[in-house]
């Protein structure tokens, strides 16, 4: 027996047997010094059976491992899946397969019921066996430890945003935050931003860079050459420049100047300084403070434009439309082709063509329909011309051309401290001194 000696190591999950040299010894020998050593479970027969053998000579020595036990399975840590990285992408893959740089999603819009990520569960983890048959300890999974701000929930096990806006994670705390501040220009280090809530630009939206927000938007720099564009309103403190430079707005739209831009906002479009060579669309266009002056492109209101100044002195070419619906003039486009489209069908009937007794009905239904469209856009644009002005608190130079609905007025010598307005009963623009 003292040739064989048992040892158990790593834990109770090895059990080695050390032989030296010695009288011979048999198998019955070795499994008296393996029951001693309480070693019972993975045993390894065939090691065993090799070992023994070797007993029989007197001069073998070695080291043999005879048993394995089990180890035990810790258990995974709770987790949550689905959340996007939070570095932003090198690009996104455009439907043609080519990258589009510019999209780096940084943000990520969320609205109000979605699933923000899942939530997987620790586990207890499975305990291990010892080579003696004892129990090797495991180690369970550790709980969940991020938390949740006030724009998540959790829901069994999912996490679901509470409100619309932008995902936020740092690592342990999921939030949908309604208003997002990004405090640098939205450039290529950002890509563009895209957000369901409300967005704060400290910084510009340079060149072919856009940001966008279901809600309100403020840019404390300058729009350079980017787009922007809200459900809500706009605030651009500083300029908005360029000729593929675009604020859209669903509501009020704010910027101190614009220079050669698009601007379109769904209630008023307010132009703290000036802006030039722009195009305009609004239901009221305000510039009446700073310099106040709009000279150059167009603009396209529904009811009002008051400006300080309109045109320039050298004649710079100013169109100024009130009673514009332009909104709804694609119904009359449609109206057009189809009374094309029943003219031909009715032309084809007459030479007697198959099917176009159904096809002529459904020609003349659409026909109808598209009738509607162009009654609905007059009597619109009459609504629209009832209440219309143009306001000018200084001076209308030359050069500036006033469109009320479909008629228009030329300003061919200054004027000063005008209105005008539609008159219903000669279908004309009057001119009034400003009260």
């Amino acid at each position: 027996m003292a040739r064989i000696r048992i040892q158990v190591t790593a834990g109770g999950l090895v059990a080695t047997a050390e032989v030296g040299k010695g009288p011979a010894a048999t198998a019955a020998e070795l499994q008296q010094a393996l029951a001693t050593a309480q070693v019972r479970e993975g045993l390894d027969a065939a090691a065993v059976d090799r070992l023994a053998a070797s007993l029989a000579d007197p001069e073998y020595s070695g080291r043999v491992v005879v048993a394995n036990g089990t180890p035990s399975r810790p258990g995974s840590d709770c987790h949550v899946d689905g959340l996007p990285s939070r570095e932003p992408l090198v690009g996104t893959t455009r439907p043609d397969g080519s990258i589009d740089w510019r999209e780096r999603e940084f943000l990520h819009p969320v609205a109000a019921g979605q699933v923000l990520a899942q939530v997987v569960e620790a586990t207890a983890g499975e305990p291990g066996r010892a080579v003696t048959g004892a129990a090797v300890p495991v180690r369970a999974g550790k709980s969940c430890s991020f938390r949740l701000g006030a724009g998540a929930a959790r829901d069994g096990e999912r996490v679901v945003a509470v409100r619309d806006g932008a995902l936020s994670y740092d690592g342990r705390t999921i939030d949908v935050l309604p208003l997002f501040v990004h405090g640098a220009d939205v450039d290529v280090a950002s890509g563009n931003l895209h957000t369901k809530g409300s967005l704060v630009v400290r910084g510009d939206v340079t060149q072919d860079h856009a940001a966008s927000a279901d809600g309100d938007l403020h840019v404390t720099g300058a729009v350079l050459d980017g787009r922007v564009h809200a459900g809500g309103s706009v605030r651009i403190d500083q300029g908005v420049m360029g000729e593929h430079a675009s604020v859209v707005a669903g509501h009020d739209v704010v910027v101190r100047h614009a220079t050669s831009a698009r601007l379109q906002a769904g209630a008023t479009l307010t132009i703290a300084d000036q802006a030039t060579h722009c195009r305009m669309q609004t239901s009221t266009l305000l510039a009446r403070t700073g310099r106040g002056a709009v000279f150059g492109g167009e603009v396209h209101a529904k009811s009002t434009i008051a400006v300080r100044i309109a045109g320039t002195a050298n004649g710079a070419a100013t169109r100024l439309c009130v009673a514009d619906v332009s909104d709804l003039a694609a119904a009359s486009v449609r109206a057009t082709n189809v009374d094309q489209r029943t003219a031909a069908l009715a032309t084809r009937r007459s030479e007697g063509s198959a099917r176009d007794g159904k096809i002529l009905r459904q020609g003349l239904r659409a026909a109808d329909q598209a009738l509607a469209e162009r009654l609905a856009l007059q009597h619109a644009r009459r609504e629209l011309l009832a209440g219309a002005t143009i306001e000018i608190d200084e001076t209308v130079h030359p050069g500036v051309v006033l469109v009320f609905g479909e008629t228009r007025l030329a300003i061919t010598e200054p004027r000063r401290h005008v209105r005008f307005r539609w008159c219903q009963d000669t279908a004309t623009i009057l001119e009034e001194p400003k009260p």
